[in-house]
């Protein structure tokens, strides 16, 4: 038998797909399609000269351009994990993310 049990949250629409980011005459394609850490193939992420951040007990190489650029895309907000801002009932019935008021949707998540 499991620990754990599956419940159903909102999270803004906005990290529910893969994004594509040109700079400097390279494109990345794909970034945060996973919900996860995102990772980039150019050479400056691959080199990861430019340090490394502790996620999750792994260590994962800093956010190169690319990913600097998809993030400012990307809201982030999920009602698990942001406490800062909560829904209202309003926002709820109508799935509104409360941080940038684009949409939201449904998401399981096992806690």
């Amino acid at each position: 038998m499991s620990d754990f049990t599956i419940e159903m949250y909102q999270m803004c629409k906005s990290i529910d797909g893969a994004i594509t980011v040109r700079i400097g005459g390279y494109t990345q394609r794909g970034l945060f399609q996973e919900r996860l850490w995102s990772t980039c193939t150019c050479p400056a992420y691959k080199s990861a000269k430019h340090g490394k951040t502790n996620f999750g007990g792994t260590m994962r190489p800093n956010p190169c351009e690319h990913i600097i650029q998809a993030g400012k895309e990307v809201c982030g907000w999920h009602a698990l994990y942001s406490m800062d801002d909560a829904q209202d009932a309003e926002q709820k019935k109508n799935m509104i993310c409360p941080s940038c008021e684009g949409d939201t949707t449904w998401v399981r998540v096992a806690v």
